[in-house]
């Protein structure tokens, strides 16, 4: 891939810098970890390797969580390969930290641009690229070529919005998708999305979604089973990975179901770090008992503030209800398999287009409640708490939900691996 699109690209990128710099700065006020650790952003620091190397690229939190069964696969059938994680944000980073320690080596990517990356690839000199999802980066895709890496982009997905962004740089989309050596895509509708922007039918393969082949580790189930032990017989629902825009909706959706719930428990986690402090504002505001994760280990209190990292899966084992966030504001929403993994019943907003399969799968087993307000969640939530035997009913289908997609797994190994 090579060409004047390129290079318009990367001109663009070098004048953006100041940018990006800015961007930086302005979210470590919110979230200090995003002042460290540039010199691997901007390519001063590189990962020392020794030996063949295998290179993930999985960006954020989401990505990360789902990569994590393959990379472990990958790592158990290679025990002599150095493996290498990057991602691009600190949440993302720590998932790899709490998850993987010291069996791969990690880093942040460097920026995109082509004197960062041909240095970068040029250190590690990968034999293979997996990238996750739809991270498809020009100058990554170039350099990797000319190093002849074997590059796969797993578990991708394109939903109509995301098309509609591509197809506006047709030309330099094209050529991204025809220098991948294989594209294992998540649906049938996703295939035609890459086929009709350019990818060759021949290189795509449908696996299905490998976040159905959630593994939950035993310490999660144990570290929630202490957890349910100190909040005794508290009815408790979970608001995972909210966005600005839904914290004051979920809390007066609390409000509404502490009248009949005086006992009732939100475990409140904003998908964002730089969110933390406001939120906490946003609760106390409220004028809920409200305690955060890092100053009480135990949840007390009406709200109880996740503000922490890489224990997402925790609360979900922990909560009677799961609502799950980025789909009252259009975000797109987030990963329902993960409450479904833990047969809890769980609800979204309307806006849920880059979960669009899962969801209605879910939707069609009466396995996922669609919520649009407030009002709704609370009398979701009311229903579950007076009907234990239809949220254990509901719990249960989207169990069989994940059960039933599971497989996925094996198959992107098989692409992997050819």
């Amino acid at each position: 891939m090579s060409g004047l699109h390129r290079w318009i690209y990367s001109l663009l990128l070098y004048l953006l810098i100041p940018v990006e710099i800015l961007r930086l700065l302005y979210r470590s006020r919110k979230a200090p970890l995003y002042r460290k650790r540039w010199a691997e952003r901007f390519g001063f620091i590189m990962p020392e390797v020794d030996g063949d190397v295998i290179w993930f690229h999985t960006v954020s939190v989401g990505e990360t969580l789902a990569a994590l069964p393959v990379i472990n696969a990958v790592r158990e059938a290679n025990p002599d390969t150095v493996i290498l994680v990057t991602t691009m944000t600190p949440t993302g980073s720590e998932q790899v930290k709490s998850h993987l320690g010291d069996k791969v080596l990690h880093c942040y990517a460097p920026n995109d641009l082509p004197h960062l990356m041909s240095r970068f690839i040029g250190k590690i000199k990968p034999s293979h690229l997996f990238i996750m999802e739809k991270e498809l980066w020009p100058n990554m895709l170039y350099y990797a070529k000319q190093n002849k890496t074997r590059v796969v982009l797993m578990n991708a997905r394109m939903s109509e919005k995301s098309a509609r962004g591509y197809a506006r740089f047709s030309t330099l989309t094209k050529r991204m998708l025809q220098s991948l050596d294989a594209v294992a895509v998540q649906t049938a509708q996703d295939a035609e999305r890459f086929i009709k922007l350019g990818a060759p039918e021949e290189k795509l393969t449908i696996v299905g979604n490998i976040k159905y082949d959630l593994k939950i580790p035993l310490e999660v189930s144990q570290k929630a089973a202490a957890l349910r032990k100190d909040i005794q017989e508290r009815p408790i629902w979970l608001a995972a990975s909210t966005h600005a825009g839904e914290d004051k909706i979920l809390i007066s959706a609390h409000q509404q179901l502490l009248q009949d719930f005086p006992q009732a428990l939100l475990i409140l986690v904003p998908r964002h770090p730089e969110r933390f402090n406001d939120v906490f504002a946003k609760c106390q505001k409220s004028g809920l008992q409200a305690f955060r994760r890092t100053e009480k280990a135990s949840p007390q209190g009406q709200i109880y503030l996740a503000d922490t990292m890489g224990e997402i899966l925790v609360f979900c084992a922990l909560a009677d209800a799961v609502f799950v966030g980025g789909s009252l504001v259009n975000h797109g929403g987030h990963n329902c398999l993960e409450a479904a993994a833990f047969k809890k019943p769980v609800m979204s907003g309307p806006n849920d287009f880059n979960f669009a399969d899962v969801n209605r799968q879910l939707s069609e087993a009466r396995a996922l409640a669609m919520v649009n307000s407030d009002n709704e969640i609370y009398l979701q939530l009311k229903a579950w708490f007076e009907n234990d035997a239809e949220a254990k009913r509901s719990g249960e289908a989207g169990y069989q939900v994940v059960l039933a997609n599971r497989g996925a797994l094996d198959k992107l190994l098989k692409v992997l691996e050819n």
